[in-house]
């Protein structure tokens, strides 16, 4: 009886223990998409780093796998940390008591001496580039429940964590399609780095220079925009690029760029009723009248009944509504005026197009109409990012992509193309 016992509290002994080491990790790491979290139940989860309070911050990051990783770069990196001082810019959470008000907002910004929040990140979480002795006065605000630093670790996404961690012979197996989607010929990786302040206008200048000179050939810098920069980094110093970026206190996310790829495969009849030939919608007048709508793809073939106009020219770089369907087709920068691969005039034409007839009567006898849009009787603003073979998308989709149309009138948009990324991306 007494070994049997004794057997029964080792028993509950172990399992105690397996319970508390899970209730552990589950406090600090459990992401079902594979990053950290910052968990509201550190201090009994017993990592007195964290501090407690507040909901689960979500992370979508690699986390400390990430920096181990790039473990052949830690001499760089501190080489490149110097002694933070309090009047210094740096990343911080702050978690509030949500939910999320204006009132909230304006508290936290006054308290901030007019420096702006950062991105959201849920829950209850804005990231704030600014010096601790700005944060002194926020940690008082009511609604505050705690600030920290960002971490190094939790810049680097967890595809490039993947990147990382795979060796440099191989590609990485748990996001091949993403690894082979980010790699060139030369076999350098891309990357998107968001800069922590993109209200600064000349902070991605500065660092443009800044690591072009201390990375050297190591890799190659780029401006995209106010808010990123692209680093471009042969594969075999990736580690050391990457955390050496990641302690830069201007370096706010780390994710490898992907080649786009063409994606559609929807309808009309699947969107409205799944049953051919019923269109509730269009039974009840909706048909996209008075809207524009936003496209970006190959092209559009202009000459095609569905988008020509016999009476106006296609307003190539400018905005006109004079033109049946299309509002604006912008080629500078991206495109050639032609749809070579076909894709743009399906993707188009599934969003927007209307056979062009003689007459109302005749558009309801024609053959052709039962191909139209699932918004026939919008207007289109068109983006034309192919050149050649290429697809070429803009590195800062919401400085270079988004404004042109949106400025044109259009309020909704449809993009048939993207990466192998099961995350959202920036």
């Amino acid at each position: 009886h007494f070994a049997m016992g004794l057997l029964a509290r080792t028993r509950l002994v172990l399992c105690c223990m397996v319970v508390l080491l899970g209730w552990s990790a589950l406090a600090r790491y459990d992401n079902p998409l594979g990053g950290p979290r910052l968990a509201r139940l550190r201090h009994k989860a017993g990592d007195p780093q964290l501090p407690a309070g507040g909901r689960t911050v979500v992370l979508n990051s690699g986390g400390a796998r990430a920096l181990r990783c790039a473990r052949s770069a830690h001499a760089r990196v501190r080489a490149a940390k110097r002694p933070v001082q309090p009047n210094d810019d740096q990343l911080w959470y702050v978690h509030y008591k949500g939910p999320t008000t204006q009132q909230i907002r304006e508290s936290l910004e006054h308290a901030l001496h007019g420096r702006k929040l950062g991105a959201y990140i849920a829950h209850d979480t804005f990231l704030v580039f600014a010096p601790e002795t700005a944060i002194t006065q926020l940690r008082s605000v009511a609604h505050v429940l705690w600030v920290e630093a960002v971490r190094p670790e939790h810049k680097i996404s967890v595809e490039l964590t993947e990147h990382l961690c795979s060796p440099s012979s191989r590609p990485a197996l748990r996001f091949a399609d993403t690894f082979a989607n980010s790699t060139d010929a030369a076999d350098r990786v891309s990357m998107h780095v968001l800069v922590s302040d993109p209200t600064d206008g000349d902070l991605a200048h500065r660092l443009e220079r800044h690591w072009s000179e201390v990375l050297g050939e190591t890799a190659e810098v780029r401006r995209a925009s106010d808010a990123k920069l692209m680093v471009h980094v042969p594969r075999t110093h990736l580690r050391e690029a990457v955390a050496w970026v990641a302690a830069q206190p201007e370096a706010q996310w780390l994710e490898p760029k992907e080649k786009m790829k063409l994606r559609n495969k929807y309808s009309k009849f699947l969107l409205q009723s799944r049953v051919q030939d019923k269109t509730p919608f269009f039974d009840k007048g909706i048909r996209g009248a008075g809207q524009i709508v936003a496209i970006g793809d190959t092209g559009i073939d202009t000459k095609l009944c569905f988008f020509y106009d016999p009476d106006h020219q296609v307003p190539w770089d400018t905005v006109s509504h004079d033109h049946r369907k299309i509002v604006t087709y912008k080629t500078r920068d991206f495109g050639d005026q032609v749809d070579g691969e076909g894709h743009g005039s399906h993707t188009t034409g599934s969003m927007a197009a209307s056979a062009l007839c003689a007459t109302p009567s005749a558009c309801s006898q024609s053959e052709m109409s039962q191909y139209n849009g699932m918004a026939p009787d919008a207007k289109i603003a068109f983006t034309d990012l192919h050149r050649g073979n290429t697809l070429d998308v803009p590195d800062d989709l919401n400085a270079d992509y988004f404004p042109w149309p949106y400025n044109a009138g259009a309020r909704a948009r449809s993009d048939s193309w993207g990466g192998s990324s099961n995350f959202y991306t920036v």
